[in-house]
């Protein structure tokens, strides 16, 4: 296989065999490249009969922002500190700001390098360009391919949650509230052509019962667009009314740990934090299918924490429940956060658990 068109190709394969196809094809003993990851250029891919480091840094404290070919032995060992490498060729890779990583080949005897003439080794490149788009461009684009294919589908399901959210207020409206005032008219209606004072006080008793489900009814409308709770009282009276609702109306087992706070959060954490709680166990007792769920949150130093276990999953799978939380990812992701989440599986599918986990700044 030409290593033109290993470059070519856009198989997920095809970086893993690019150390392989360079040792063959440069009759090399070893062939490893190493990309920038958190400051560091760590092994990213390695074909060797002997063991690469896993950073370059243990080879040396000088990053090659050229082309190198050494095919000196004692300046080998004295640059990379590897007494049997007799030839070496270093191939930076660019990036998008500076390298994003290189190419590492050794030799233990001679090389079909030798020949060429030092000028020549500048020909290298364009294959480092190619191998840039390899290891450095193409993920990267596959990770905004899947950015934009996550936010598609949090524009699809906010929208379907809104619409959702208007069907369920008209609806209370409609046969709750419109039904309730209707009969409160009739009642009146009657009243105002009674003479009969014994009877009016009674039919005012049923009035008051009937305006007083109204009231309650509306109240209730208004805190699932907004918890008064969290306005008046704060974040764990709002999440202890929010679990206890969640219990009555699901018969599933809730546990809550929260520590009442010395003073009232920002006003966006705890927007996020009740929002993000709410989802989850909409989706971790509905749809997920949950036996029973713990919510867990902390407050150390700057930062909140909060820890949202479901276990008992059953045969379901988590893949309904991943899509159902992208709205939570995306406001902690706002607010500077950061969101994981952690699946376990169990000895049978009863025993499966997953675990959210949200760290959002104070400040």
């Amino acid at each position: 296989m030409r290593i033109s068109a290993l470059l070519a190709s856009q198989e997920k394969q095809a970086p893993q065999e690019v150390p392989l196809i360079f040792a063959k094809m440069l009759q090399a003993e070893g062939c490893a490249v190493y990309m920038l990851k958190e400051g560091e250029y760590a092994l990213q891919q390695a074909y060797s009969t002997v063991s690469f480091y896993q950073t370059w840094r243990q080879y040396s404290k000088d990053v090659p922002f050229s082309v190198q070919y050494l095919n000196e032995p004692e300046k080998i060992a004295s640059l990379l500190g590897q007494k049997t490498w007799t030839r070496v060729l270093v191939l930076p890779l660019p990036g998008d700001d500076g390298l994003s990583g290189f190419l590492l080949v050794y030799w233990t005897s001679g090389s079909p390098l030798d020949g060429p003439a030092p000028e020549k080794h500048a020909l290298w490149q364009p294959i480092a360009g190619q191998l840039a788009v390899l290891y450095y461009w193409q993920p990267m684009v596959e990770q905004l391919r899947e950015r934009e294919e996550s936010l598609t589908a949090l524009f699809q399901k906010t929208d379907d949650d809104w619409e959702e959210s208007r069907k369920q207020i008209s609806r209370g409206l409609y046969y709750d509230v419109g039904q309730a005032l209707t009969a409160v008219m009739l009642q009146i209606k009657l009243l105002q052509g009674s003479d009969d004072l014994e009877y009016v006080q009674g039919r005012l008793g049923g009035l008051q019962h009937i305006v007083a489900q109204t009231a309650e009814e509306v109240l209730r409308i208004s805190r699932s667009q907004r918890p008064l709770l969290l306005d008046k009282l704060g974040l764990p009276a709002a999440l202890a009314a929010l679990v206890q609702a969640c219990i009555e109306t699901t018969k599933i087992r809730v546990e809550l740990n929260c520590p009442e706070l010395a003073e009232r959060l920002p006003e966006q954490v705890e927007t996020i934090v009740f929002r993000s709680v709410q989802e989850a166990l909409t989706n971790m007792t509905g749809q997920a299918g949950a036996g029973a769920v713990a919510v867990n949150l902390s407050v150390k130093g700057n930062n909140l924490f909060l820890r949202i276990s479901g276990s008992g999953y059953g045969a379901k799978e988590h893949r309904g429940l991943e899509k159902g939380l992208l709205g939570v990812e995306e406001r902690v992701k706002q607010a500077k956060g950061k969101f994981w989440v952690f699946h376990q599986k169990g000895q049978d599918p009863s025993s499966n658990s997953l675990t959210l986990n949200i760290v959002l700044p104070l400040s």
